[in-house]
């Protein structure tokens, strides 16, 4: 058919056998199309079959039944009575007549017939008995015939009423089994969500209780934190140590400014009127063997620099930008280790410097950027500035937040001004 035509196709449906009873039945068809090489549409069809019997009629079988039956029955009594009232009236006749035969009759004279031998009776009633006894067992017999006709047809009547009874039970419990699959299926899917939900608030209670403890552990580091902690330089409007258990940082052209402290980037031996300094002054009670430097700086821009170096003769570890954007961790003086990770000017970021008595490690906004094995020389430098003595430069741009701890921390919270770092507890060195 050329596309875009519409038209009507016979099609020969071998129909369903029709049950001999029953509800009319619906069954399904599909029709398949051939719209291109490989289009195939299906069409769905139905297609109704009735019983040649409808439910209703089959009680009607049995009540004819029953009423032929009796009808049987009770003809077949009067006809036997009328049968044997013909024949006794027969009977009688026959009898009659015979006695007739043997009466003599007068003679229109008057004179006396002859004598004449007295006729056998007792043989006339004997046949007479024999007749009706005759007559008696055909009429029993009928009778007999007429009653096995009605069982026949009551018991085919009884037959039919059990196939139809087993039909209809056939199809209650087919029904029933629909039903109890069913119920099955919806009642395994409540099973299935209650035992989806119960999962999901047994995860749910874990995630509650493992924040619970999280929180707890957070707090109890926390308190491990502060306890260990050595200075606090917020550095966002002066240069005190928070925790009051050090001396004020110099400060020496380097303005609070963009909620920071800046430097200008100008070496203090370099002969320039304005030198930058931003240092700590010697750090009571620092422990070399465990510590944590934090800070979070803001670059001026792509340089090779120093933004935090621990000690003013032997630079015993620090945290250096490349003019690349990339990082180095220092150690000792002038061995770079080259990290992963890279800063943008312009942006804060948060730098953590940790050492627990053999590795050292540099953290870069939270994440783990280089590690590296070594023995720490520090000459009992405890000062912390911006400034590498050994390769004379300096950081440019801003810093704040300087932590020191005697402790090596992990981060999981960036710092902003103001809070103090959250931490989880570390492997302390004794």
């Amino acid at each position: 058919m050329p596309p875009g035509q519409a038209g009507e196709v016979m099609l020969r449906v071998q129909p369903k056998a029709r049950p001999f009873t029953g509800r009319t039945r619906s069954y399904s068809f599909q029709v398949q199309v051939l719209a291109g090489e490989d289009d195939i549409e299906r069409k769905q069809g139905m297609i109704e079959v009735n019983p040649r019997f409808p439910t209703w009629a089959m009680w009607l079988i049995p009540v004819l039944s029953i009423f032929t039956c009796l009808g049987l029955v009770f003809g077949g009594r009067q006809y036997w009575v009328y049968r044997t009232g013909v024949r006794q009236t027969a009977t009688a006749v026959a009898i009659q007549t015979t006695i007739a035969q043997f009466t003599p009759t007068p003679e229109a004279t008057g004179t006396p017939l002859p004598d004449t031998p007295t006729p056998d009776l007792q043989g006339t009633q004997s046949f007479i008995d024999s007749q009706n006894a005759n007559a008696t067992a055909q009429a029993l017999a009928a009778e007999n015939v007429a009653t096995s006709t009605a069982l026949a047809v009551a018991q085919q009547t009884l037959s039919a009423q059990q196939t139809e009874q087993a039909v209809q039970a056939q199809q209650t419990v087919s029904a029933q089994q629909t039903q109890n699959a069913a119920v099955a299926q919806e009642t395994a899917v409540v099973q299935t969500v209650a035992a989806q939900t119960a999962v999901a608030q047994t995860a749910e209670a874990q995630q509650t209780e493992t924040a619970a403890t999280q929180t707890a552990q957070a707090a109890t580091a926390t308190a491990t934190a502060l306890a260990r902690l050595v200075a606090h330089y917020p550095l966002t409007t002066d240069a005190a140590d928070v925790t009051g258990k050090q001396d004020s940082m110099t400060l020496t052209n380097a303005p609070f400014q963009n909620e920071g402290v800046y430097c200008n980037g100008v070496y203090p031996q370099s002969g320039d009127p304005n030198p930058c300094t931003i240092s700590t002054p010697n750090l009571n009670e620092f422990n070399f063997n465990s510590f944590s430097i934090q800070v979070q700086f803001n670059a001026d821009e792509f340089k090779r620099m120093p933004v935090v170096v621990g000690g003013r003769s032997f630079r015993w570890i620090g945290f250096e930008l490349n003019a690349d954007g990339s990082i180095s961790l220092l150690t000792n003086n002038s061995n770079r280790e080259s990290c992963t990770g890279a800063y943008q000017p312009g942006e804060w970021h948060t730098a953590l410097l940790t050492y627990d008595g053999a590795v050292g490690r540099l953290n870069l906004d939270r994440i783990l950027r280089c590690s590296v094995n070594f023995s720490l020389n520090h000459n009992n430098d405890r000062d912390v500035s911006v400034i590498n003595y050994s390769n004379a430069t300096i950081f440019k741009g801003h810093v704040r937040e300087l932590y020191i701890y005697n402790e090596p921390i992990v981060p999981i919270l960036i710092i902003s001004p103001g809070i103090l770092v959250t931490v989880v507890p570390p492997v302390i060195s004794p």
